[in-house]
């Protein structure tokens, strides 16, 4: 039974993964850019390859993800956004057993967090 869930969660986040960046692959770039799309689309591929273990893939998604160009033309709180993606790369280090990596990155955004 528990080996079934399994292989049931397995197909569920590869069903995700694949309708995500299909989605992402066949919405035009005007859409994509509008309230950040895009970055939001990268942040739940790369928690979904984070479930599945895949760090290197979760990896890529979160480097694409330029948290720089996030601002106030968002239709919710940007501070917040960044925060949880921030917060992902973070737990997926931590996961990976790179504690060292996890403080730090942890220590480069008290200040994000401060100003909320």
């Amino acid at each position: 039974m528990h080996f079934k869930w399994i292989l049931h969660k397995k197909v569920i986040l590869d069903e995700a993964i694949m309708q995500i960046t299909k989605l992402s692959q066949e919405t035009p770039d005007y859409e994509l850019n509008k309230n950040y799309l895009l970055s939001r689309i990268q942040d739940s591929l790369a928690v979904l390859y984070s479930i599945k273990k895949e760090y290197s893939k979760t990896l890529f998604y979160y480097n694409k993800i330029d948290v720089t160009i996030l601002d106030s033309y968002f239709m919710f709180d940007p501070k917040t956004f960044k925060l949880k993606v921030i917060f992902n790369k973070v737990k997926m280090k931590y996961d990976m057993g790179f504690y060292n990596d996890a403080i730090k990155i942890k220590q480069a955004i008290e200040g994000i967090a401060e100003s909320i």
